[in-house]
């Protein structure tokens, strides 16, 4: 006797599909009166009514389950004519993809945005019908649009960045791109977010990143030009570090603090300034960058640490009056250094 068959009807299932169905062959004597889809962001299930076409049960995927990466599970009810019921489960993989520019969310997938906006509309009418209660409807109103515009606002944002971190990379969690602009919007690179990129050979990196976290572009041997917008505020450690090609990098005045390592092993970095804001100089922060012939540490720069770590073509250092805390070993393995400029105190 044959046993009960789910498959997939068309090709594999690809994350953001749409209009997607599963064919249901059940054994001899059984019934199908209801499939269930787990619902990946929570514990509940989603019930389908199938249908049957040309003698094929068939059953419509409901969208939001393929919003996820997650596997599909599946849960049939099968009835034998005197009501018995056993339960087929199938459980089908997700191939994960960039959300299509097009993808229009289905209804279910923004019923918590409905709930509120017919909320906001019952408020209104309140509004019109009842006088007396009207200046505490109209501030529930707004209470109510001014969240979910913050709620609107925060769901873009965080897609943007998901999509930011992921859309450069195969399904097997390579970065394949040669030229990166990460999208208006995205508030931080996500640490290890581009790491090992050696396709990458330039970023750009929009004024509302505020920051650069820890390994973000680490290891990407190929990259030689990056555009850093105003807004960045914090570059963490490592962030850059064994970037060996990149030679053209400006770092705006908005950044407040550049870690330790930052931009260790930049061998082809023959130039760098320093933001005014930027009160401290870490460890290595530009460490054996041994292309750096010249560096100038202006005045808003309180604690300088072995912050230039063998730079071997180093030469010329100019330390401008303000420096409070200056480690011994500041320039150490800088074989080549031959000006060097104190400040007065």
């Amino acid at each position: 006797m044959k046993m009960t068959v789910i498959k997939i009807r068309g090709d594999n299932l690809y994350q953001w599909d749409t209009g997607r169905q599963v064919e249901i062959f059940p054994q001899q004597g059984l019934t199908v009166n209801k499939v269930h889809f787990a619902d990946p962001n929570s514990d509940l299930a989603i019930p389908v009514t199938p249908k049957t076409e040309n003698d094929v049960i068939i059953a419509d995927i409901p969208d939001e389950i393929l919003q996820s990466t997650k596997n599909m599970r599946i849960f049939i009810m099968l009835y034998t004519d005197t009501r018995r019921m056993t339960v087929k489960e199938g459980t089908f993989g997700i191939i994960p993809r960039p959300k299509p520019s097009d993808y229009i969310y289905s209804e279910a997938t923004c019923e918590q945005c409905k709930e509120k906006q017919e909320r906001i509309s019952t408020l209104e009418k309140l509004v019109e019908t009842e006088k007396e209660r009207a200046d505490t409807a109209e501030t529930e109103v707004e209470r109510l649009e001014s969240e979910l515009e913050t709620e609107t606002s925060r769901a873009n944002k965080a897609e943007a960045e998901v999509e930011a971190n992921k859309v450069f990379f195969s399904t097997e969690g390579r970065c394949h791109t040669r030229v990166l602009k990460v999208p208006e919007g995205v508030t931080s690179i996500g640490e290890y977010a581009f790491s090992g990129c050696n396709s990458l050979t330039e970023a750009e990196i929009p004024s509302s990143v505020t920051t650069i976290n820890r390994y973000s572009f680490q290891h990407c041997e190929n990259l030689v030009n990056v555009i850093l917008n105003n807004g960045i505020k914090s570059i963490k450690m490592s962030a850059f570090y064994n970037c060996k090609n990149l030679t053209n990098i400006i770092l705006p005045d908005t950044i407040e603090s550049i870690e330790q390592s930052a931009f260790n092993i930049c061998t082809k970095l023959e130039t760098i300034n320093i933001p005014p804001l930027v009160t401290s100089l870490s460890q290595n922060v530009f460490g054996s960058c041994k292309s750096l012939k010249r560096i100038t540490i202006p005045s808003n720069v309180k604690i300088l640490t072995t912050a230039f770590y063998a730079c071997t073509s180093l030469e010329t250092v100019v330390i401008e009056n303000g420096v409070e805390i200056l480690s011994g070993q500041v320039f150490d393995e800088c074989s080549n250094l031959i000006n060097l400029s104190l400040p007065n105190t």
